[in-house]
């Protein structure tokens, strides 16, 4: 159990953390294969009858946002990407049944120990590609983050704030295991990798990665019996990061991602100095081991403490001016002027535009209050009721995006997944003497936190904690008077026959997902090549597939303006454009080619465009006037 958690996390971690639709349809396939494989060999128990209520309750809810976001494809604005988040729900759903279907009394340590090992490997891997990127692929521009993260890190997961969390989960992880492990130098290991998983964190300037650490940490020793034993080893390695994170921000070149001969040098020293850090924390955790054992904390000196932390942040609200802080919260700037490099947005107060997200949200579900604008009918609604003239595809909430794209059932379904974790970590903590319902409790909160201000839930590695969390808190694995399956137990003919229909379905959808997700990437590696009658046979292949989807018809429309079949291109994107009529990137497609065309109706097309568009009309033109930007090249230009 410990080393297929902690593959898995590592694996989908490798394919940019499950974020490319075809990462995800993959995915989906294998989890719904083990699903009706452990259904037909009765390896997977999920008897209600046998099942903890909360469990239930979980599922149930997990179960209802995937019915709903696939049902949303009746009423959405784009079946295709709608098709897209509904597999990665049924993904989500596979996994989870997965979870609390085998998971017996006592697997939580297992499960979660898996876990803090994948994460290991993941921050490994990903200062690596930071410190010593030769080391890895010698290509040392291929690990650099791609346009517009200025310098911020974000391998393998391909989005900083995304490893930032994994991270985080990570270090609670570790901080649980250096205070339960059974033996001391298991406990010292524990502690040993947190000072280069807080150096991501640092490189990645994630300020959501900070506080769900923070939080994540703070519920794990709330909740554990080893609370002084847990806090203090997570301050010893704190204290053992602080140094390498300075070291780093001193050094440009890697604060940047830079790959010149300082950024060489600086980095094998960083890693160096990380490996030093890393085992004098663990030397001293053996050393001090018996001082860690005897560590006592009474509920006066946790008042005490409590109450001086109150007042030391009431004195610094006091001092930094909150009222101007709480107000520099709705600036939408986007990157942080405070210092330079990661560094400066650590202490950046502005919310980068989330405030102005929720709230369209928040207007979005206000309008469609029972069904919401469809799955990824988000990113339609802002694009035309925005404040901001920006792009984006999420509401960078879970919870309210929810309900914006899904409703109110929607989005009570999501707070009822998550809150049925949340009661579990609240009713099942007295007895917990390992600690393993308060390390899943500091998972669930630093998850929690994360998809509550982040776009964390459409990332699959970076959610799949918050899965594995809920399955150990609500499911049998920390039930302590919970029997084990008794081996001549099996599920109802009926039962079996609805999760085996239920599995097929999944596969389908994913299958179909899957396919046509590889015949989009193989057109593209064809059209690239200069072979356009095989890349516009591929993208026919994938709009064969997915006949609803938007996406096919629009690369085969290009496909045909790179071959110079203009026409051809105008009648492919416009059969795209009829899927997804509302996208204003698929509008403008059409305005361009028919410009190339010399058809006078692009004008009126333009104005269509803009309408849709999150960018205002250039200052001092009118529509029509310009084409913006587009990556669609002339025809035959290579």
């Amino acid at each position: 159990m410990t080393g297929t958690v902690a593959a898995a996390i590592f694996t989908i971690a490798l394919v940019q953390g499950g974020i490319p639709a075809e990462a995800t349809a993959s995915a989906a396939v294998i989890v719904w294969w083990a699903v009706l494989v452990g259904v037909l060999v009765g390896a997977l128990d999920l008897d209600p009858r046998r099942l903890p209520a909360p469990a239930l309750v979980a599922l149930g809810g997990l179960a209802a946002v995937a019915a709903l976001t696939a049902a949303s494809l009746a009423w959405g604005v784009d079946d295709g990407r709608a098709f897209v988040d509904a597999v990665q729900v049924a993904l989500y759903l596979g996994v989870f049944a997965l979870l609390i279907g085998t998971l017996q009394r006592g697997d939580g340590r297992a499960v979660l120990t898996g876990l803090a090992i994948g994460l290991v490997a993941v921050g490994v891997l990903a200062l690596g590609s930071r410190l010593v990127p030769s080391l890895l692929t010698g290509d040392t521009t291929r690990l650099r983050e791609f346009p517009g993260a200025g310098g911020r890190l974000g391998y393998p997961i391909a989005y900083w704030n995304g490893l930032a969390v994994l991270m985080s989960t990570g270090i609670v992880l570790l901080a649980w295991l250096g205070a339960s492990a059974e033996r001391a130098r298991l406990r010292a290991l524990a502690l040993m990798p947190i000072p280069a998983l807080a150096l991501v964190i640092y490189f990645t300037g994630s300020r959501g990665g900070v506080l769900a650490l923070l939080v994540g940490v703070a519920a794990a020793a709330a909740l554990t019996p080893a609370r002084p034993r847990l806090v203090a080893g997570f301050l010893l390695a704190a204290a053992a990061a602080a140094p390498l994170i300075l070291a780093a921000s001193q050094s440009t070149q890697l604060v940047e991602g830079a790959a010149d001969s300082k950024a060489k040098l600086a980095g094998g020293l960083l890693l160096l100095a990380t490996i030093v850090a890393g085992a004098v924390v663990a030397w001293f955790r053996v050393r001090w081991d018996e001082r860690f054992a005897a560590l006592r904390v009474s509920r006066r000196v946790a008042r005490l403490a409590g109450l001086a932390a109150a007042v030391a942040l009431l004195a610094a609200a006091i001092v930094s001016d909150v009222s101007d802080r709480v107000d520099s919260l709705a600036d939408p700037a986007v990157e942080a002027e405070v210092g330079s490099g990661v560094t400066g947005r650590f202490l950046a107060p502005e919310s980068n535009g989330r405030v102005q997200l929720w709230g369209a949200a928040i207007d979005a579900f206000a309008d469609q209050p029972l069904k919401g604008v469809g799955a990824a009918g988000y990113s339609i609604w802002w694009n035309q009721n925005g404040s901001l003239d920006v792009p984006t595809r999420h509401a960078h909430s879970v919870f309210l995006e929810s309900f914006a794209e899904l409703g109110l059932f929607g989005g009570l379904a999501v707070l009822a997944f998550f809150g049925t974790g949340i009661a579990g970590a609240w009713t099942r903590t007295f007895g917990d003497l390992d600690g393993t319902v308060a390390a899943a409790a500091g998972v669930l909160a630093a998850g929690t936190i994360a998809a509550a201000t982040e776009w964390t839930a459409d990332i699959p590695a970076a959610f799949a904690p918050v899965l594995i969390a809920v399955a150990v808190l609500a499911g049998r694995a920390t039930l302590r008077d919970h029997p084990r399956k008794p081996a001549s137990a099996a599920m109802p003919g009926s039962l079996r026959l609805a999760l085996g229909g239920l599995a097929v379905v999944a596969l389908l959808g994913s299958g179909l997902l899957l396919l046509s997700e590889k015949a989009l990437n193989r057109s593209e590696e064809l059209a690239a090549t200069g072979d356009y009658r095989a890349a516009a046979e591929a993208a026919s292949e994938a709009s064969a597939l997915l006949p609803f989807a938007a996406g096919p018809w629009i690369q085969l429309g290009q496909v045909q303006q790179l071959a110079g079949d203009l026409d051809g291109s105008r009648a492919s994107i416009a059969e795209g454009l009829e899927r997804a009529e509302e996208d204003p990137t698929y509008a403008f497609l059409l305005a361009n080619i028919d410009r190339y065309r010399d058809d006078p109706i692009w004008r009126a097309e333009i104005v269509t465009a803009f309408e849709l568009s999150p960018y205002e009309t250039p200052p001092g033109s009118e529509p029509g006037d310009s084409l913006p930007e587009l990556e669609t090249p002339a025809p035959g230009d290579p």
